[in-house]
C-alpha cells in the first residue's frame, strides 16, 4: 500500500511535517489542547463535586473537616 492510498483511505493523517497513524494523532492534539487549557488557567469540573463527596461520606462513615474538603474538591477539577 502506497503512503498516497494511506491517505485516501486515512489510515494515516499528514500534520506538518509529520505522518501519524490515526489513534496517535488525535491522542497528541487532545494532549496539546489540554496542555493549552491548562497553562491558560481554564478548568471545567465534569463532575458533580458536591454529590460525589456526600456519597463518598455516606458510604464510608466518614465525616471530613472543611481542609480536607477543599483538597477533595481541588483533585476532583479536570482539564
Amino acid at each position: 500500500m502506497t503512503l498516497d492510498e494511506m491517505l485516501r483511505t486515512s489510515d494515516v493523517i499528514i500534520d506538518d511535517d509529520a505522518i501519524y497513524l490515526p489513534p496517535f494523532y488525535f491522542s497528541e492534539t487532545g494532549c496539546a489542547k489540554r496542555l493549552i487549557r491548562l497553562m491558560k488557567g481554564e478548568r471545567r469540573v465534569l463532575l458533580d463535586v458536591e454529590k460525589v463527596m456526600r456519597e463518598i461520606e455516606s458510604d464510608s462513615r466518614i465525616c471530613y473537616d472543611e481542609i480536607q474538603l477543599q483538597a477533595i474538591r481541588e483533585a476532583i477539577y479536570v482539564v
